[in-house]
């Protein structure tokens, strides 16, 4: 897996930290279709940016106040859509960008702007959760706004079904497909509507009498899948609603040493069944956590092979022994694993084959000066690509000692790092976030000499793989 280093982790930590403490975390799903967002937003209007400036608004009330900035922008007004404007110029307020949901405005650029004060006082306010946007992106909205329906005409409600699937070889991203043919029903003020998805996974309900309405798609049933909403609509207006069937089932079980003792930190692979003699599979993986129990989520239907040392081994006894589930060393004797369409599979034990003996590897983490950093942890981590952690990482003792273990004949990296921060809840000591250089060890049946890793680095920087099981 990729480096990382603290800086990225504490940025990303504080922004978090400070919106959810002052509520300014921005949260929002995508704006709605125009002929739903126009009837629920108080302003709408086209406008020229002519000056932005910032201002502080105080929210909160009593000993919860608290101060912002946000942004204040005058427009040249140009067409009206919604709501009562008047006057050459008009002030919206709108966030700083990013966790406030603010949006980014240039001066002199047109814009269609929706805005609603929200008991924001006088102000109007806009950000990214609308449908603002650049007037020359605008054109489905402009067309909605100059063919409004007549009254009396009805709603409309949109399904949308689609289908969330985890390739197993890729976990950065769902693939999203229509899904045709699935029955979609709507039921309201006693009456009861049904059709079937097209081709692009969408039906639509016109003419619709305002109220609410139940929405529901026959989706086989699934913990995961979003498939029942409510809907409420009103004359001339409309609503979306994407449901969505998650395939992906899951995995899990433990890892056992020959003895029956639980293996911790363990890296479980899974590989498609055709993969089993490529030289490099793809698949998925996970760690077990220090009760051996591993969980594989969102695994598509199919046929796999479970074990460990499946996946980016530097050879079949590292950096530990190759074993297919339920117990073995070859993998056309191996059990099959069949996975349905949400399918729970439970207690998928693996036993792992017994492999070269264990070697200590020991050594020091100092800082710069040569003082030992008593708070430093270390990580023994794979010798070659991907560079995952094989086990749980140690901190080391009073004397910036550390002991870990690896097997004859493995290469492994090893590195240390500090967090940084409070040394502890009650000292005020303060340490800086460092780490120390990797160091590349091949272990033999002599045990090595102690390693001296010094924390030369700033920055929080170790290498990690970020899979692991969520009973942890």
């Amino acid at each position: 897996m990729h480096a990382r280093t603290v800086w990225c982790w504490l940025a990303a930590l504080l922004v978090m930290l400070f919106s959810a403490s002052i509520g300014l975390a921005c949260d929002c799903a995508g704006a709605p279709k125009p002929c739903e967002a126009f009837w629920e937003t108080e302003a709408i209007f086209s406008g020229t940016v002519r000056s932005q400036s910032g201002i502080s608004v105080v929210r909160g009330e009593g000993s919860n106040k608290y101060t912002i900035q946000e942004v204040l922008v005058r427009f040249q007004l140009g067409e009206v859509f919604r709501g009562e404007l008047a006057g050459p110029e008009m002030e919206v307020v709108t966030g700083m960008g990013g966790g406030d949901c603010g949006y980014h405005f240039e001066r002199d650029k047109k814009y269609l702007v929706y805005a609603s004060r929200h008991g924001r006082e006088n102000h109007l306010y806009t950000g990214i959760c609308t449908r603002t946007r650049l007037l020359s992106e605008a054109s489905e909205d402009l067309t909605y706004f100059h063919n409004l329906p007549p009254a009396g005409s009805g709603s409309t409600i949109v399904v949308s079904v689609k289908r969330y699937m985890l390739p197993v070889g890729d976990d950065s991203r769902f693939e999203i497909t229509p899904i045709p043919g699935v029955k979609v029903t709507a039921d309201g003020a006693d009456k009861h509507f049904e059709g079937q998805t097209n081709n692009d996974g969408q039906y639509e309900f016109v003419g619709l009498q305002p109220g609410t309405y139940k929405v529901k798609a026959d989706l086989p049933p699934n913990p995961r899948s979003y498939s029942t909403t409510e809907v409420a609509v009103i004359d001339r207006g409309c609503a979306h609603r994407e449901f969505v069937n998650h395939v992906g089932g899951n995995i899990s079980g433990r890892v056992l040493e020959a003895s029956g003792n639980p293996v911790s930190g363990a890296k479980v692979d899974l590989i498609a069944v055709d993969d089993m003699f490529t030289e490099s599979p793809k698949g998925k993986w996970r760690f077990t956590n220090s009760a051996g129990l591993y969980s594989l989520d969102d695994v598509p239907p199919g046929n796999y092979l479970l074990g460990i040392n499946l996946i980016a081994a530097q050879n079949a006894q590292c950096p530990r022994t190759r074993t297919y589930y339920p117990s073995g060393s070859d993998p056309s004797q191996a059990t099959v694993v069949m996975l349905t369409e949400g399918r729970q599979l439970k207690d998928v034990d693996v036993r792992m084959m017994s492999g070269p003996p264990e070697v200590e590897l020991e050594g020091f983490v100092v800082w710069p000066n040569g003082r030992p950093a008593v708070h430093a942890v270390v990580g023994l981590a794979n010798g070659t690509e991907p560079h995952y952690l094989i086990g749980d990482q140690k901190i080391v003792d009073s004397k910036g000692h550390f002991v870990l273990k690896g097997l004859q004949g493995c290469s492994y990296q090893v590195r240390a790092f500090t967090y940084g921060g409070r040394v502890s809840a009650n000292s005020d000591e303060v340490e800086e976030s460092r780490h120390s250089e990797p160091v590349t060890v091949t272990l033999s049946e002599k045990k090595p000499q102690p390693l001296r890793l010094v924390l030369t680095s700033p920055g929080f920087d170790h290498r990690d793989d970020e899979k692991r099981s969520p009973q942890e």
